[in-house]
């Protein structure tokens, strides 16, 4: 410790804090829930500065409602997904029912075939003119 002209005496805990506090606010760029937050310990306590444990506290719980929220969104995120699926689900059962009815009354042969040439449907015309079962058929190359 200095003696000369213009030295500062230690400072202790409790006027770093409060420096420290103070320049917190003054910063502009905190964001504005940290700004709020600074405000509001500071109102509650009878002291100059805040208690850091009470600004701690609520910190902590507004982080807890942001968690809080994300995993709520997450979940929609979830139930959305699940009910995006089964509906696709539904619609192509539907639409591969449809095409069975299609299948089933036209009155020309249609079969379909895969990419590797295996057939995959076979309409009833097409059992009355070639004289083979739809088991027969379906599965063979």
């Amino acid at each position: 410790m200095s003696n000369a002209p213009g030295a500062r005496a230690p400072l202790d805990a409790a006027e770093i804090a409060a420096s420290a506090f103070e320049r917190a606010e003054e910063v502009v760029h905190l964001h504005h829930h940290l700004r709020a937050q600074l405000r509001e310990t500071r109102l509650e306590s009878a002291a100059d500065t805040p208690e850091l444990s009470k600004l701690l506290r609520l910190i902590s719980a507004h982080y807890e409602a942001v968690d809080e929220e994300r995993r709520g969104i997450v979940q929609s995120m979830r139930l959305m997904a699940d009910e995006a699926r089964t509906m696709a689900r539904e619609a192509r059962q539907q639409s591969s029912e449809h095409l069975q009815v299609i299948l089933d009354h036209i009155k020309d042969v249609v079969l379909t075939v895969d990419e590797d040439g295996t057939i995959r449907t076979f309409n009833p015309t097409g059992e009355r003119v070639f004289g083979f079962g739809e088991a027969e058929v379906i599965g063979r190359r």
